[in-house]
């Protein structure tokens, strides 16, 4: 059988022993408390069925009673309803605060004597309740005296000023009448002044009446009528004296409209006394429920006060010797804590160092770790990827090698058609042309027929202009360095599809700025290769090629429908295939990324993905 060793145990197995045995040692001390806490508990028990329930019922009744007071003060003096609306909610639940109160004082004996003060607080609530409702009456009582009033001013408004219009236009066919007699002008005159001073004084009465609701002053109010309405009173007195009959009509209904207005006058200034004084009585009474509130709060706090602080007393004696117990525990459960840890951090650490050094490239480490649990099998994985990383390491430096070897061999080739292109196009053109200057040369040769070598001479040098511009395009698109990567693929496309051997379609569709110049050179040089590939092998009859961007990346995708090949083949044949490694080594150059995807009979296509190319305004080409 089997020894069982404690670094064999998986990581669960430690910490449930780790665990059960800090559970046992905190046990003891734990029972000990808990039947301390029990005696503690039954001393509590006091504090939360009754005394402090009633604390915090007597607090929110003092306060939502304040907030009750405040919202009925804004009230009158605002008039608006939705202080009287909060003043009703509060009230709401000022009655459910007492009704929990009253609950509390008379199941509880120990709350007994409160009973009374109970009772004085639901009477005050009644008699607050009562007054806010009456003070909300007697407000509305004072707009509908106020709004009946404005009508009545209108009245008066209108019937003064058809006084005035009829006394100035009498006034006027007076003075234009030359056999009117001058105490006839003196009357109407006279009339005419006390008909602008009636409006005046209407005009002042109604703001001095306005002023005295807002303040809610009835003593302004009896000013008023002091001051403006005898005033009026008499003017009127004075103008029938000296009115005829058309005139005493519109006297008569401006005092009728000035006597309803004083009717309303003195219902008003008596309105706003009442209110007054209920307002007053409004803050007495819930002032003195909240003394009352104030009261209950205050003598429940004390007697909450005294028990716990013997509750604490014992709490104190609980916990002093809770920590004598757990202070014995936390020593024998540090100890027991670090073999624990100790046994899962050593092999982690050891593990996170191979781990470092691996990711700094040194791939020669070993990492000596025995145990089996969870630790162990990390190590494992570890060395496992070591072992992976190794094998991938190489992999990788030979894939370079050979990406090497073909940029290599793609240097070689692209030299040798140069030296090609030199020795069968400009080579012979420069021998043709030294002919014909050796013959200029030779004094046997007439005029004309040295006119006809110069002539010939002049075309060698066209040509040979022409071929080392062809050559030099060949090494560097002139397209692609003036103009773009998108106008050079239109002009290539154009050439392409003007041979009628093949249908090509470029889609440029949001493709609006330049990238560098290398870049779109790489990119250029790339797609002709494609390109050369489908003509020459895939038997195509249409060549699709899209340059989009796709947020801040560009997206190159090239589709032919020709006979299609073998992918994982064509890559596998170093020596027979470059094109495609040239491809791949183009594109890795630019730091871009390129897929295949093609089968026997199925086309073949290729997308470029270049992360983040830098931007540059696109310049157009234009025909001249």
């Amino acid at each position: 059988m089997q020894k069982l060793k404690w670094k064999n145990f998986n990581l669960a197995t430690k910490l449930s022993i780790g665990f059960g045995t800090l559970i046992a040692i905190f046990f003891l001390p734990g029972t000990m408390a808990l039947l301390n806490m029990q005696a503690i508990q039954k001393k509590s028990e006091h504090l939360g069925v009754d005394l402090i329930p009633l604390a915090g019922t007597a607090y929110h009744l003092e306060h939502f009673t304040h907030e009750a007071m405040h919202a009925m003060l804004g009230f009158a003096l605002s008039g608006e309803e939705s202080y009287y609306t909060l003043a009703k909610e509060h009230l709401h639940r000022i009655n459910n605060y007492h009704e929990q109160l009253d609950s509390l004082t008379r199941l509880s004996p120990r709350l007994n004597h409160f009973i009374e003060s109970s009772q004085v607080i639901r009477l005050k609530i009644d008699e607050f309740t009562g007054l806010c409702h009456e003070t909300a009456l007697m407000n509305i009582r004072i707009r509908e005296l106020q709004q009946v009033m404005d009508s009545t001013f209108g009245r008066f408004e209108r019937y003064s000023y058809g006084f005035l219009i009829k006394e100035n236009q009498d006034l006027r066919e007076k003075i234009l009448d030359h056999s009117t007699h001058i105490n006839e002008l003196v009357a109407s005159h006279r009339l005419s002044k006390i008909a602008n001073v009636i409006i005046d004084k209407g005009n002042i009465s109604r703001i001095e009446i306005m002023k005295a609701i807002a303040s809610k002053d009835h003593q302004l109010i009896m000013d008023v009528y002091q001051a403006q309405y005898r005033f009026i009173f008499s003017l009127l007195e004075e103008a029938r004296k000296i009115a005829d009959a058309r005139t005493l009509r519109w006297l008569n209904n401006i005092e009728n409209a000035v006597e309803y207005n004083k009717s309303l006058l003195f219902e008003l200034s008596e309105a706003i006394h009442h209110s007054k004084r209920l307002e007053k009585k409004v803050e007495e009474v819930a002032f003195s429920a909240l003394l009352d509130a104030h009261r209950i709060s205050s003598e429940s706090s004390r007697i909450t006060a005294k028990l716990s602080s013997e509750t604490i007393y014992l709490l104190d004696a609980s916990t002093r010797f809770l920590i004598l117990g757990l202070l014995l525990s936390f020593i024998l459960a540090l100890v027991f804590s670090f073999r624990i840890t100790r046994a899962i951090v050593i092999p982690l650490e050891k593990s996170i160092d191979f781990a470092e050094k691996v990711s700094t490239g040194k791939l020669n480490v070993d990492l000596d770790v025995e145990q089996k649990d969870e630790a162990g099998k990390l190590a494992n994985a570890l060395k496992k990827m070591l072992r992976s990383l190794k094998k991938s390491n190489a992999a990788r430096k030979k894939a370079e090698q050979q990406m090497l070897n073909s940029i290599l061999e793609t240097e070689q080739r692209e030299r040798k058609r140069f030296a090609e292109d030199l020795h069968d196009g400009i080579g012979p053109l420069l021998s043709t042309l030294k002919l014909y200057i050796n013959s200029l040369e030779s004094q046997s040769t007439d005029h004309i027929r040295r006119k006809k070598m110069l002539e010939n001479a002049n075309l060698v040098i066209d040509e040979a202009i022409n071929s080392t511009r062809r050559i030099a395009n060949n090494l560097m698109p002139q397209l692609v360095s003036d103009f773009g990567l998108k106008v050079a693929l239109e002009s290539f496309c154009q050439k392409l599809g003007d041979t009628n051997a093949i249908e090509v379609e470029l889609d440029t569709l949001g493709f609006e700025e330049r990238t560098d110049q290398n870049t779109e050179t790489m990119l250029f040089n790339t797609i002709l290769e494609l390109a050369n590939n489908t003509i020459r092998h895939a038997q195509a009859t249409h060549i699709y090629i899209g340059i989009s961007r796709l947020g801040e990346n560009l997206v190159i995708s090239y589709k032919d429908n020709g006979k299609g090949c073998n992918i994982g083949e064509i890559l596998e044949e170093q020596q027979d295939h470059l094109g495609l490694h040239n491809i791949i080594s183009r594109i890795n150059s630019i730091d871009g990324h390129i897929t295949f995807n093609s089968a026997p009979s199925e086309g073949f296509s290729a997308t470029i993905h270049l992360v983040q190319p830098t931007k540059q305004p696109l310049i157009h080409a234009t025909n001249n």
